[in-house]
């Protein structure tokens, strides 16, 4: 678990999710829920068979992908070590991750229900290998003790009493939640390497700003978003339902006032620039770079980049801004 309790994942993309009950007729109802919000789910009757499958899974995690000498890193990394390893990041990797097929096919998210023959709910979570899978339990007031003393010893995440009447709507939320926490848990270290990002962009731990992201991705369709950049502040690749990318770029002050600095240095008499410079003062447009050779081109050359900029609504420690721009064909 990432030592920050919350944290924007760098990434997020659907996942599967586990369904484990011995009652297949409830197995066939919690799959028709998840199927109404578009969630993909594999449903077992029988423990043993669901352990094999999530057991079975080869998938790679964030570390291993994007990191160079990601083996010198050890799990239990605790980020105010960082200083202890020589940390470098090839953001390409979580961009390529759109390109994968399998993506979807990673498990993510286990809800089991307690009461099973053979195998209880909680040895069955006790049994998954992956730590990075959020689990979460269906009790009923009997057993909700013994799933108390289990979350209270981090073999589960969450566990839900089965009479609750707005059990629909909480199944629905911790299959969201958990899918959120599993990139979560792996972005810390992510963020630390890309240019210790923590500690400029304290925005990325802010209750505030990741219940705006979220909200904003939500209306506006978006389904998956990947850390993608290679220039002042942050951008995400962002990909909707119907498969159409485009890029939201967040600035903070200190980032465009690092983009004035440049545009500066490469001001001249004939004032091509001042348009630019002005509109960086004024916080009316942003350049948005999508590749690495816009990055490196001369400001000169930043008129056609040039996006309007919008403040980010939310109650922030510090005043943040967004643009989002369609990716050229």
């Amino acid at each position: 678990m990432t030592s920050n309790s919350q944290l924007l994942p760098c990434c997020f993309y659907p996942t599967t999710i586990v369904l484990v009950d011995d009652d297949e007729k409830l197995l066939e109802s919690w799959e028709a829920l998840f199927a109404e919000h578009d969630f993909l789910c594999v449903s077992f009757s029988k423990p043993q068979e669901a352990l094999e499958f999530i057991n079975n899974q080869k998938t790679a995690t964030l570390k291993e992908l994007c990191l160079r000498d990601a083996e010198q890193v050890p799990n239990d990394y605790e980020p105010h070590n960082s200083n202890q390893y020589q940390m470098s990041i090839d953001t390409s990797c979580i961009t390529n991750l759109r390109k994968s097929p399998d993506r979807h096919k990673t498990v993510t998210v286990v809800i089991t229900d307690y009461a099973m023959p053979n195998m209880n709910g909680i040895e069955f979570c006790r049994q998954i290998n992956n730590p990075l899978i959020y689990k979460a339990i269906l009790t009923g007031a009997a057993d909700e003790r013994l799933a108390l003393e289990a979350f209270n010893h981090g073999i589960i995440h969450q566990f839900m009493m089965k009479n609750n009447p707005e059990i629909k709507q909480t199944l629905f939320d911790q299959a969201m939640l958990g899918q959120r926490q599993y990139f979560m848990r792996q972005s810390e270290l992510i963020y630390t390497a890309y240019d210790d990002s923590l500690l400029s962009r304290p925005y990325l731990s802010s209750p505030s700003f990741i219940q705006w992201f979220f909200n904003w991705i939500q209306e506006n369709h978006i389904i998956e978003y990947y850390l993608n950049t290679d220039s002042h502040g942050l951008d995400f690749l962002l990909m909707d339902h119907h498969k159409n990318e485009s890029i939201l770029s967040i600035r903070s002050e200190a980032d465009i006032n690092d983009g004035l600095l440049v545009a500066a240095q490469d001001h001249n008499a004939d004032g091509a620039l001042d348009n630019i410079i002005n509109d960086l003062q004024a916080k009316k447009s942003m350049p948005v770079f999508m590749t690495t050779k816009q990055v490196q081109a001369s400001p000169s050359t930043w008129k056609p980049l040039m996006h309007t900029m919008s403040k980010v609504p939310a109650d922030l420690p510090q005043t943040l801004y967004y643009s989002h721009n369609k990716v050229s064909a």
